[in-house]
């Protein structure tokens, strides 16, 4: 039999029957788009019936849930089913992309949902799922609106990155995860110069960790917990603009329409100062060019609540700014920001959950502080307790809430303020009960946990 190809629109009305070709095709009411090719005939539908082939369980396009979502996937077929599963606009990652359900009528499989690292406040994106059998070409393809609320804004709770000095060298990436205490060391081709905080970059639904090092020819590698190596962003044909690794930096990651690039970007100062994005296949475009220059590159979110995203970066005299999609920027009046190894500041974050983003930094008296885009500085400690090193929000101690993570005057060990913004607890990190000293010039990262 020839392969027939069926693309249906459901309404909530139920079953609509096809008669193609002489072959009868039964579609279930599943609330969104589903089609499917077979060389036999067959009933093809995808839904949440007990009737449907590729049974889905946990998206309800009316219904905003909280990350992580899990997604049930179930097989009904009489054959083996491959699926793949893609967010549609990245907005989503997802804990396997791939599932294997066998032949046996009913194995079920799981995903789990969060929104990507870039992503804030409710996020809606369509998951579409690819079934397919290698042992008689069904084809089931589905696709499913979904809402899921970010835990914070600007942030991710979860894991912290850092880099420490071993006898191979300075600036060997770890990742503390806090609900396990653990330590990993992720796979890592070159020493690492400088940290980003983790995002999907190379497209395989994980968290990759990007870094830039100072040795060899290449500059940018991405590297994932789990992995058995890195990867290496390769250098485009353009010799114009090159990102910089030699100077104490922080890179970041995220998407910026009015880039030519498309898709995340890894955001990082270029050698001439200005800010530049990088995407996965090593394509590379000047984003600005500010006045100020620019040192190090803290994140993108709406800083300013216009309803577009802003890059936050820390300019050439130490103040931190923020880039306007106009091309125009605003400067934040912290009043100082500590640099000396590296800089004092790290990405904005909702520490209080009032749904107002603020801006961590070390103030020129060696204070952590946060500061809202309009000035108004809030200053945590007033003891002088810290270096002036990059710093991260980390939920460190699982318990909800945000943390903020710095390198304190205690020999550069790890410390993070508790109860940000009430009772500011000055805390020491213990990690398997030992506590931390990382590379001071490359500070501090955020990232998410993925189950692998």
């Amino acid at each position: 039999m020839k392969y027939v190809y069926i693309t249906v629109s459901y309404t909530r009305r139920g079953a609509i029957a096809l008669i193609i070709g002489g072959s009868v095709f039964w579609a279930s009411e599943t609330g969104a788009f589903s089609s499917a090719e077979t060389t036999r005939s067959a009933t093809m539908s995808a839904g949440s019936g007990e009737t449907t082939l590729l049974g889905i369980q946990g998206i309800d396009s009316q219904t905003v849930v909280e990350e992580p979502q899990t997604i049930t996937l179930t097989n009904r077929t009489q054959s083996s089913l491959e699926v793949t599963i893609q967010s549609r606009n990245n907005r989503f990652n997802f804990s396997t992309s791939q599932l294997r359900l066998n032949s046996d009528s009913g194995q079920s499989g799981d995903t789990s949902v969060s929104t990507a690292t870039d992503q804030t406040g409710d996020v809606s994106d369509v998951i579409q799922f690819l079934a397919e059998s290698p042992e008689n070409g069904t084809n089931i393809q589905v696709a499913r609106q979904l809402t899921i609320r970010s835990d914070s804004l600007g942030a991710n709770k979860g894991q912290l990155v850092y880099a420490v000095k071993t006898d191979q060298s300075n600036g060997d990436i770890r990742v503390y995860d806090p609900v396990a205490d653990t330590v990993n060391e992720p796979p890592q081709t070159r020493p690492a110069s400088a940290l980003g905080d983790t995002a999907d970059i190379v497209g395989d639904s994980t968290a990759d960790i990007p870094y830039l090092t100072k040795e060899g020819s290449n500059r940018i590698f991405a590297t994932t917990v789990g992995n058995n190596e890195d990867t290496k962003i390769p250098k485009s044909n353009s010799t114009n603009p090159k990102i910089d690794p030699n100077k104490p930096t922080r890179i970041a990651v995220g998407e910026w329409q009015p880039a030519t690039l498309s898709g995340k970007l890894i955001l990082a100062e270029s050698n001439q100062g200005n800010i530049a994005g990088v995407d996965p296949d090593g394509n590379a475009e000047i984003i600005a060019q500010p006045g100020n220059g620019c040192s190090a590159v803290m994140g993108v979110a709406d800083i300013d609540n216009d309803g577009t995203d802003e890059i936050i970066f820390f300019d050439g005299s130490q103040e931190i700014r923020y880039l306007n999609q106009d091309g125009s920027t605003e400067k934040v009046q912290t009043g100082g920001v500590g640099s000396n190894n590296g800089s004092g500041i790290g990405p904005p974050a909702d520490f209080d959950g009032d749904g107002i983003p603020r801006i961590p930094f070390i103030n020129g008296s060696q204070n952590p502080a946060l500061i809202t885009v309009d000035g108004k500085k809030t200053i945590l400690n007033k003891n002088g307790v810290a270096r002036k090193a990059g710093v991260a929000p980390v939920d460190i101690d699982a318990d909800g809430d945000l943390e903020l993570l710095f390198l304190g005057n205690d020999e550069g060990k790890i410390q993070y303020v508790d109860d940000v913004l009430s009772s500011n607890t000055i805390k020491t990190l213990k990690a398997d009960g030992k506590t931390i000293t990382p590379v001071e010039k490359v500070g501090l990262g955020f990232g998410r946990k993925w189950e692998r």
